[in-house]
C-alpha cells in the first residue's frame, strides 16, 4: 500500500502545481531583484564584466539562488527513476565524446574572441562562465531536466515537451524587455514573435538531451548559442 504522501505526490494536478510553484518562485525572485537593481541604477551587464567583476559576480550569484535551492532539494529528495530522468550523468563513451567536442567548440569561441580583440580577456572569459554556469546550466536543469522528470510517467509524451518548453519561452518576457515594466504592445509583440522561436529552441535542446542521454550536451549547446552573441556586439 502506498504511503498517503506518495499517493498525493503522484497525482497529475500536484505535479503541475509543483512545476508552477517552482517556476513562479524562480521568476518572481529574479524579475523582482533585477527590476529593483535597474530602478536603483545598479543593474550590471556582462559585456563589460572585468570593470566591475566583484559586483557582477555577486549579482549573478544572487540571481541563481532560487534554482540553486531547487537543485539541491531535487537531488536530495528525488530518488530512483525520477533522479535518473534528470540525465545529469555522463555514463557512455559517446556521451563523453559529444560533451568534449562541444566544450572544445566553446573554448575555441573564447580563443577566437580574444584573437579578434572583441573585448578584454577578463570580460570574454567571464561571459563564457556566465553563459555556461549561470544561464545554460540552471535553465537546462529547470526546463529540460526537472520539469520533464516530474511529468514523465504521468502525462503523455507531447506534454513532457510542450509544458516545459512553453514555460521556457515565457520566462524570457521580462529579460527581453530589460526587466522594465512592459506595455501591452511589448507583451503582444513577445507572444506573437519571440516566444515561438524560444519554444522551438527549447525543443531542440530537449531533443539533444534525449538523443544523447545526458543533459550536458544540451547545457553546452545552449551555452554556445548564447555565447555566440559576443561576436555580434
Amino acid at each position: 500500500m502506498k504511503h498517503p504522501i506518495k499517493t498525493i505526490y503522484d497525482k497529475k494536478a500536484i505535479r503541475i502545481i509543483l512545476i508552477l510553484c517552482i517556476y513562479l518562485f524562480d521568476m518572481v525572485f529574479v524579475i523582482g531583484y533585477m527590476h529593483h537593481l535597474k530602478q536603483a541604477g545598479n543593474l550590471l551587464g556582462v559585456s563589460t564584466a572585468s570593470s566591475h567583476m566583484p559586483d557582477i559576480l555577486f549579482q549573478n550569484i544572487i540571481e541563481i539562488v532560487p534554482m540553486l535551492l531547487v537543485l539541491v532539494l531535487s537531488l536530495l529528495l528525488m530518488r530512483g527513476e525520477s533522479r535518473k530522468n534528470l540525465d545529469l550523468g555522463i555514463n557512455e563513451k559517446k556521451q563523453l565524446v559529444a560533451v568534449t567536442v562541444l566544450a572544445l567548440v566553446m573554448i575555441g569561441m573564447a580563443v577566437s574572441a580574444v584573437c579578434m580583440d572583441i573585448s578584454d580577456v577578463g570580460t570574454i572569459l567571464y561571459q563564457l562562465c556566465y553563459y555556461l554556469c549561470f544561464i545554460a546550466f540552471f535553465e537546462e536543469f529547470e526546463y529540460r531536466c526537472l520539469f520533464p522528470a516530474l511529468l514523465k510517467g504521468r502525462f503523455s509524451n507531447k506534454w513532457v515537451w510542450i509544458i516545459p518548453n512553453l514555460l521556457f519561452g515565457l520566462c524570457h518576457l521580462f529579460s527581453y524587455n530589460g526587466f522594465s515594466i512592459t506595455s501591452y504592445e511589448q507583451i503582444l509583440h513577445f507572444l506573437t514573435s519571440d516566444v515561438l522561436g524560444l519554444f522551438v529552441a527549447g525543443c531542440m535542446f530537449q531533443l539533444v538531451k534525449e538523443k544523447t542521454g545526458t543533459a550536458w550536451t544540451a547545457i553546452l549547446l545552449h551555452a554556445i548559442f548564447d555565447y555566440s552573441g559576443i561576436f555580434l556586439s
